[in-house]
């Protein structure tokens, strides 16, 4: 029997456990069973929302019967209910343990399998909420002519704009708004958008970092087009 401890942390999170904190509890948790931590499996900078990570997935393959593995909490595992319980039961098959350093949370028992389902659907609800959240205060800065990261085609940071000066007001770019028009009159034609790009490109028009047009980023801007329209 060995015993693995999975640690996990995505790009974006901010305020959440570090893996210096996971370890810790994970580490304190297998003390507590009278186990020794074998190995460490780390996936850093990885989301929660698939179970397609690279440590995750050498973890999953080398894992036998007996074995157990320890994390931090739940959603360190997935943060996705049916992935949850896919991975609950193939690991049950499997005769694999799984047990949270932070949740009543074991596999080994019939209430630590039922609590899966009632943490799993909160961790779910959580990243949708967030998601949500985020996707509503984009779409307010958007109403009120701001921009989130670089402007968007056919726009332009004010001249006088700098980062921490306040409002990110985007204004039209002229040279840009003349190509965005050739777009919309070919589109309305009927234009493949492989021709409308050879266009662009034999008419000397560049992307905004100065390249040729694709198709791939002219997909993009056709789609805010149609948004827009």
């Amino acid at each position: 029997m060995a015993t693995y401890g999975y640690l996990r942390i995505s790009k974006t999170s901010e305020g959440g456990l570090s893996i210096e904190a996971q370890g810790e509890r994970v580490r304190a948790k297998a003390a507590a069973m009278g186990v020794t931590m074998d190995r460490f499996f780390i996936d850093d900078g990885e989301s929660g929302a698939s179970l397609d990570r690279p440590a995750f997935r050498e973890l999953l393959i080398i894992i036998n019967k007996d074995d157990v593995v320890v994390f931090a909490c739940l959603d360190r595992l997935s943060r996705r209910i049916r992935d949850l319980i896919g991975l609950v039961e193939d690991m049950d098959r499997r005769g694999v343990r799984l047990v949270s350093a932070s949740d009543a949370f074991d596999t080994s028992t019939a209430m630590g399998r039922a609590i899966i389902q009632i943490q799993g659907t909160i961790a779910e609800l959580e990243r949708g909420l967030t998601i949500e959240r985020i996707q509503a205060a984009f779409e307010a800065k958007r109403q009120r002519g701001e921009w989130c990261g670089r402007p968007r085609y056919g726009t332009r940071a004010a001249d006088d704009w700098r980062p921490g000066a306040g409002r990110n007001i985007a204004l039209p770019d002229p040279k840009e708004q003349a190509v965005l028009d050739i777009v919309r009159e070919r589109l309305a034609l009927g234009v493949p958008q492989a021709a409308i790009c050879r266009e662009l490109n034999g008419k000397g028009l560049r992307t905004r970092s100065g390249g040729e047009w694709r198709k791939q980023y002219l997909t993009k801007i056709v789609r805010r087009i149609k948004e827009a329209a």
